[in-house]
């Protein structure tokens, strides 16, 4: 663990940081977004992003080369700004309350991570959210989760603190690491799960919309699915048990044209049949699949 004091960073707390362009980047609750050197500690760079008031969650979004950040406090809406601190136009969305953000590179996305309180408010745990960082619609609904020993603040409620997407804390995992307030903080550390592989097959464009049956089938635990993209455009491909309950999201973005290999990592279900499906603009297709442990 190392740490150092920045200067030139304004005054006050840094909220929620972020790493890019070799920097780390936090705002002590003002409209303005700083940029430090990790070895030096001095601020090299100020953003002043425009309309935001008291930037609480801050994340980098390699995509859009801009900063998403939670632009009036508690309360958003959270927007993303580039290196000018100019507004990227439709880069917005409005959760309730914002804490914490987090930008998730996951292949079977990319998603946007929200720490948050529980609705109402909770003496045991916080929450997280989860949205499509490309078309910026939340995915299903609030995760609660309960800290374990945490004991709550004078509020009478725990209250969520800042957050962070890493792949590199447990082998193999994505895990999202968050801070729970309280009358002794805690640090949390959520699996996302296993690391989602999607792998361009061939530089050739594919005439039509397939969906190939998995390989090997049946399977215990991994298996690989085949899909092809005639031309560019947004995807969704989900796994579903035989209630038809979705159980993993494989992808849910925009892909070029061509073809694809995605892997599932069924660890953690049960065996059984379990199906899935590719949607896209104009077509949709089912399969079969058979988990045998």
């Amino acid at each position: 663990v190392d740490s150092f004091a920045a200067s030139g960073a304004g005054t006050g707390f840094l909220r929620d940081l972020a790493y890019a362009k070799g920097k780390i980047w936090g705002s002590p609750l003002s409209g303005i977004v700083y940029g430090i050197n990790p070895v030096t500690g001095v601020c090299e760079k100020t953003i002043t992003m425009s309309g935001a008031s008291s930037i609480r969650g801050l994340a980098w979004d390699p995509v859009r080369n801009g900063f998403w950040c939670g632009t009036a406090n508690f309360s958003g809406p959270v927007k993303c700004y580039d290196t000018n601190g100019v507004f990227i136009t439709g880069a917005q969305f409005a959760p309730a309350s914002i804490y914490g953000i987090a930008y998730d590179d996951d292949p079977a996305g990319p998603f946007i991570w929200i720490s948050t309180d529980q609705t109402p408010t909770s003496t045991t745990g916080v929450a997280i959210l989860k949205y499509n960082a490309t078309t910026l619609a939340m995915i299903g609904t609030p995760i609660n989760l309960t800290i374990p020993h945490i004991i709550p603040s004078t509020s009478g409620y725990v209250s969520s603190g800042s957050c962070e997407l890493t792949t590199s804390l447990i082998t193999g995992k994505r895990t999202l690491v968050g801070l729970a307030q309280g009358g002794v903080d805690r640090v949390y550390v959520v699996d996302l799960g296993n690391l989602t592989t999607i792998t361009p097959i061939s530089g050739e464009i594919p005439k039509d919309y397939t969906l190939s049956q998995n390989y090997p089938n049946p399977f215990n635990p991994s298996t690989s699915i085949d899909f092809s993209l005639p031309k560019a455009g947004y995807i969704s491909l989900k796994v579903y048990n035989s209630m038809g309950k979705e159980v993993k999201t494989l992808t849910d973005g925009n892909f070029n044209a061509g073809n694809y290999a995605i892997g599932f990592d069924a660890t953690g279900l049960s065996s059984g049949i379990y199906f899935y499906k590719l949607q896209t603009e104009g077509f949709t297709a089912t399969k079969k699949m058979l988990l045998v442990k």
